[in-house]
């Protein structure tokens, strides 16, 4: 028995020191969370103590590591190669453990018939036809990228369930030539001859029907806490799936039972044709980091001095409704809030209305389009006439915000427009959303001395904002030369704890995680026309705003029908006036009263 543990830690060191090895050699930022490689150490455990049943151990490295390790490393390379993004250890843990999981099993299973199964053959080629099925993941992954230079991902998916198979079949004649075919096929036959090679010739220690189901159960109590659902194919098919239901439940509401669009009286009284207003939505962004707010470092240089700027209004007390994008973005960009617990599917948006009222909409955006965190985003941006997407993967960017900028010469100059810019901002990680001539901060200066858990982290963050300001004034320089600008409102979705690098986790909440930054530029012909609203917008500065109110604020200040809008809930109306003690964040659960402003 002893002889047997010695063997089963050997194997587990080997195995372990394998799958590490597989994380540096992939990984652009490697992960040694204890979260993020848990499954898969596990897994390591179970395949040690597998190991034993093989008359020869070599076996387990034909008929597992190899097949396991050469798919799990497919993904991640191809989408480097396709979209030039950095891979993140959590990525190569998870597909590493998967496909680990996956030939244990099969090989389990391949145990078991071997002893209860005369027809040793006959297992072997079922085994192997297992194999073969399985293998078709990486092999569809390489044939798709070879035959469009593209990996699969979200989009193709939906495309798929969105496509019948008339449809289906014209694509894959269109992207699949004679010589694909040729080598997708010759593929296919090579590696189920190795796999054919390989299973017939593997050989199993004997056991009894008893000591091998004890062994069975053992293998299978190991697995049983196993969740492995974050490999990249399950991740796009379930982030299209739950786009595509978003989608049916948020387009019905805007059609009726006959298919034609429900019609939406709005109109506007806004004076003057050529009209555009800019709505940029920032990421993790917390005004306590911003010198235009009174923080130390000047992370702001050109907004700062727009605070004795005529055209600009500073909001001093704006609360993120939630410290989750999809929560706050699914309310402040809809009739949906706190209060009135309106479900998102069954609302209109800001598109929606300044649709219905005349105006062109357009979506420029650096933010993922699909995935578990952007999509009533996503169902949002679809009602626009234009949307234009820096990324469409189901994870952030590795395109800087500046990219963004040049596509404002391409948006409309003529009638009135609404254009919503939605910005990567601050996003963990900090050091990835800024190029190299950004990253100012690289010292505790001007920093407390208590209550920074990482100086180096806080320094990101704060190069993060000094970038974004950099972005901000290159927006205003494009208003400022188009002069059908009319206005531009600004606010992060949330804000970040990066002091105690809590980041905007709900369950370490703290208000910094809370506190944003909000500001409205208005032209000077805006202003002489609409001096009820500058007057509003003014009077209100100092007043606590919750941003699950920027839908009923925008449509005042695009003057739309008030019967679309709650007047009381817009910082541009005489009727807006709650008290701290009437608003609240976290959906409800906290009050903006109790934040004492001290962390």
């Amino acid at each position: 028995m002893a002889q047997k543990i010695r063997l089963v830690v050997s194997y587990l060191l080997c195995i372990v020191i394998f799958v590490f090895v597989f994380q540096f050699i992939l990984a652009d930022h490697i992960s040694l969370k204890w979260p993020d490689m848990r499954y898969t150490l596990l897994v390591c455990l179970a395949i040690a103590s597998f190991v034993n049943l093989y008359k020869h151990p070599r076996d387990v490295a034909i008929s597992l590591f190899v097949p396991a390790a050469l798919s799990a490393a497919i993904a991640p390379k191809l989408l480097f190669l396709s979209k030039d993004v950095k891979i993140f250890g959590n990525m190569i843990w998870s597909e590493l453990g998967f496909f680990l999981f996956a030939y244990l099993l099969i090989n389990l299973l391949h145990y078991l018939l071997y002893n209860f199964l005369k027809y040793r053959k006959s297992v072997a080629v079922f085994i192997t036809i297992l194999k073969i099925i399985l293998t078709m993941y990486p092999i569809t992954f390489i044939s798709y990228f070879i035959a469009i230079r593209d990996i699969l991902d979200t989009v193709s998916v939906i495309a798929v369930y969105q496509t019948n198979i008339q449809e289906s079949k014209e694509f894959l004649l269109g992207i699949i030539s004679p010589s694909i075919a040729i080598l997708i096929i010759v593929t296919a036959v090579i590696v189920s001859w190795l796999f054919w090679q390989s299973t017939r010739s593997v050989e199993f220690h004997s056991l009894g029907q008893r000591k091998c189901s004890t062994l069975v159960v053992f293998i299978l109590l190991w697995l049983t806490p196993l969740k492995i659902t974050d490999c990249y194919v399950k991740k796009i098919v379930d982030n299209s799936q739950e786009y595509l239901q978003s989608v049916r439940n948020f387009r019905s509401y805007r059609y009726n039972s006959d298919g034609t669009p429900k019609i939406i009286p709005a109109t506007t009284s806004l004076s003057g044709d050529n009209q555009t207003f800019i709505l940029v939505l920032g990421e993790s962004q917390a005004r306590d980091h911003m010198n235009a707010y009174g923080y130390k470092r000047n992370t702001t240089p050109w907004l700062t001095p727009k605070r004795l700027d005529p055209n600009f209004i500073f909001f001093e007390n704006a609360y993120s409704s939630h410290t989750l994008t999809m929560k706050v973005l699914s309310m402040a960009l809809t009739e949906a809030n706190q209060y009135n617990k309106r479900d998102f599917a069954e609302t209109y948006s800001i598109i929606d209305i300044a649709k219905a009222a005349g105006f062109k909409t357009v979506w420029l955006s650096n933010q993922a389009k699909y995935g578990n965190f952007s999509t009533p985003t996503t169902v949002i941006s679809d009602m626009c006439d234009q949307q234009i997407w820096v990324n469409t993967e189901a994870d952030f960017s590795n395109k800087f915000d500046e990219y963004l900028l040049k596509y404002l010469p391409e948006l409309p100059k003529q009638g009135r427009n609404l254009v919503v810019i939605h910005l990567s901002g601050s996003h963990y990680e900090y050091k990835d959303r800024y190029p190299d001539e950004y990253r100012k901060f690289d010292n505790s200066d001007d920093l407390p001395l208590t209550d920074i858990k990482s100086v180096q982290k806080v320094n990101e963050y704060d190069n993060s904002v000094l970038y974004t300001d950099y972005v901000l004034s290159k927006i205003y320089e494009y208003a400022e030369s188009n002069k059908n600008v009319a206005g531009i409102m600004y606010l992060s979705d949330h804000g970040e704890d990066a002091f105690a690098d809590n980041k905007h986790i709900v369950g370490l909440f703290r208000f910094r995680m809370s506190r944003i930054p909000l500001f409205i530029y208005l032209s000077s012909e805006y202003q002489r026309n609409n001096k009820d609203i500058l007057n509003n917008l003014l009077h209100n500065r100092q007043m606590y705003f919750s941003n699950d109110f920027v839908y009923d604020t925008i449509l005042n200040i695009l003057k739309i029908d008030q019967k679309f809008y709650e007047p009381y809930n817009s910082l541009a109306s005489d009727k807006y006036n709650y008290q701290p003690s009437d608003l609240t964040t976290l959906n409800g659960q906290i009050k903006l009263s109790d934040d004492n402003k001290k962390e």
